[in-house]
């Protein structure tokens, strides 16, 4: 008894650890969001041509949001790709605002993300299977929600990353940019739904379910039946004969 007594303290002392570090991630991760906002306000558009950003004015922001270190030409090339949904070349500042804030993710969960490959390719095959690939997945983001679903995206999203990858090796640099963009899309998704939003859609904000209007039953069937003698709903819709 005291055993149980025992264990059910050190877990709810490990789970009280866990929100507390939880949240303590929130909280600084709002508080990058505040800063990244400030640079997408302060830099978006530096060239002076509009509030579009093209891939040297990226380079220049990703510089800043690093404290000075710029960024490889594959994160550059990452992010232009990530935002730039009409390939256009250029960013709009709500793109650079979206692009800037997966970057930073990315970056802070990376050097994890190599630590929890080595402990997850159980037989030290330089692959990960899918249930390999779920249990990091699970630990990476502290759920047991994560679904099968879940694995076989990652897997498409990092097969795509790791395309110019060295043989031989699990890229965890591509892995961690596969995971970010995963789970910033599912987080996306449970958010709408949970909230009742649907995906933007032209006029759908004006849309509005009409008030059900109950049947006129006041009417008997002798009233009904008068009504169609009478032609008034079927005179209308009578064909008319083309017989000479």
């Amino acid at each position: 008894k005291n055993l149980c007594t025992f264990s059910r303290m050190v877990r709810k002392e490990k789970n009280t650890a866990t929100m507390k570090n939880r949240c303590k991630e929130d909280k600084g991760r709002e508080q990058r969001k505040v800063f990244i906002k400030s640079l997408v306000d302060k830099h978006g558009g530096l060239s002076g041509r509009s509030d579009m950003v093209d891939m040297d004015e990226l380079r220049v922001i990703l510089t800043k949001l690093q404290d000075g270190q710029a960024p490889l030409p594959k994160d550059l090339l990452w992010c232009m790709t990530v935002g730039d949904k009409d390939g256009s070349g250029e960013l709009s500042k709500g793109e650079l605002n979206v692009v800037l804030i997966k970057y930073d993710k990315y970056k802070e969960e990376a050097g994890g993300i190599l630590k929890l490959i080595t402990i997850w390719d159980k037989n030290n095959d330089l692959k990960l299977s899918n249930d390999e690939m779920l249990g990091l997945l699970k630990e990476a983001t502290g759920s047991d929600s994560v679904t099968m679903e879940d694995v076989a995206m990652v897997h498409t999203k990092f097969a795509k990353y790791s395309k110019n990858s060295p043989k031989g090796q699990i890229d965890a640099d591509a892995l961690a940019k596969a995971i970010s963009i995963w789970d910033d899309e599912k987080n996306l998704s449970e958010g709408m739904f949970a909230n009742g939003i649907l995906p933007d859609m032209p006029g759908f904000s004006d849309l509005k379910m009409p008030d059900f209007q109950m049947p006129d039953h006041s009417k008997t069937f002798e009233e009904v039946k008068a009504l169609f003698a009478g032609g008034c709903c079927c005179s209308t819709m009578r064909p008319t004969s083309t017989r000479t």
